[in-house]
């Protein structure tokens, strides 16, 4: 988990830095090397699965599965993310991502009707004090 968070920063440290570069290019970049340098070890680990895709639909819905995990989840996500920094800064964009459990309360409320207790009320308040005080700071 650490080493999760610690890449991430460090991901995010050196986008921060480029900031004048063209943001399409260097996702574009970035998504490049990163398959390049993957690929090896996803080949290590295809070797182990015992998946066999014979038949043609089942090698279309596999190929469709890993486009949208490509496009949607990959690019477009590292894209914004990087558009983000470029326009907020870095800390103002980190700060944004303490948001997510708020707001996955709030879609948990409407979409499947759970009323929230007390702990979590208290925790997303929490969590939007503390967000408004660190970009005040």
């Amino acid at each position: 988990m650490f080493g999760s968070v610690f890449s991430w920063v460090f991901y995010t440290t050196i986008i921060d830095k480029f900031r004048s570069k063209d943001m399409v290019i260097l996702s574009r970049d970035i998504t490049m090397f990163g398959t390049i340098f993957l690929f090896p070890f996803a080949l290590l680990e295809a070797r182990d699965m015992r998946v066999d895709i014979v038949s043609q639909s089942d090698l279309v819905v596999a190929i469709v599965i890993l486009m949208y995990l490509a496009i949607l989840g990959s690019a477009l996500g590292f894209l914004l993310w990087n558009k983000a920094i470029d326009l907020a800064g870095s800390s103002t964009t980190t700060n944004g991502l303490y948001f997510v459990p708020p707001i996955a309360i709030f879609g948990d409320s409407i979409i499947l009707g759970n009323l929230p207790n007390l702990y979590v009320l208290v925790s997303a308040v929490l969590v939007f004090v503390g967000v408004y005080l660190s970009e005040k700071a």
